[in-house]
């Protein structure tokens, strides 16, 4: 009888640790580069569903019961509530054709009570031949401003596409309320 009480209580013990969760999008979703024109990543009007990214996004929770992600009138909420675990979010590759340089620029909305790691801007380069170079390009989010952007240097022929990341070790709430990539011929 003692041992079937223990069992249970250490079941709901089990149920209330932290967990780490990766949420994916549907798959898809990658973006084509219309020449030099700026591409918003951010999608317009509310998540597919609650706590769920759209098309091509993923979500990566340190820790699903202090951390939260949504879409919100085409704005990306990042909620924490510990400095412990990270949290990150990646957006859907970006097929840039004939450009050969990318400008990134990211604006914010942060809580008051914001502190910690803010995000640190990634950029991974997608090579025509399935690998990845993650991190070819890094900036950290100054803590002073709302706006940030990186321009990559330019890039090798081998790159087919980018991938943007946002990941940090915060507590607040960080609003992402535009993520956009401007597309440049190089040289």
């Amino acid at each position: 009888c003692l041992l079937v009480l223990a069992a249970a209580g250490f079941g709901g013990y089990w149920r209330t640790l932290p967990r780490s969760v990766v949420l994916q999008g549907a798959s898809g979703g990658s973006v084509e580069s219309g020449g030099e024109r700026t591409i918003e990543l951010l999608p317009v009007g509310d998540g597919p569903a609650a706590g769920q990214p759209p098309a091509g996004w993923i979500w990566s929770l340190g820790d699903d019961r202090a951390q939260s992600a949504t879409l919100q009138q085409g704005k990306l909420r990042l909620r924490s509530e510990s400095t412990e675990k990270p949290l990150e979010i990646q957006g859907p590759s970006i097929r840039l054709g004939a450009c050969r340089k990318a400008k990134i620029e990211v604006v914010v909305e942060k809580s008051a009570d914001l502190e910690g790691e803010l995000p640190v801007l990634s950029i991974d380069h997608l090579l025509a031949d399935g690998t990845v170079k993650r991190n070819a390009d890094l900036k950290a989010f100054p803590p002073t401003k709302d706006m940030m952007s990186l321009t990559t240097g330019e890039l090798p022929a081998a790159v087919s596409a980018l991938r943007i990341r946002l990941a940090g070790r915060f507590r607040g709430e960080l609003v992402v309320a535009r993520l956009s990539v401007v597309p440049r011929k190089g040289r």
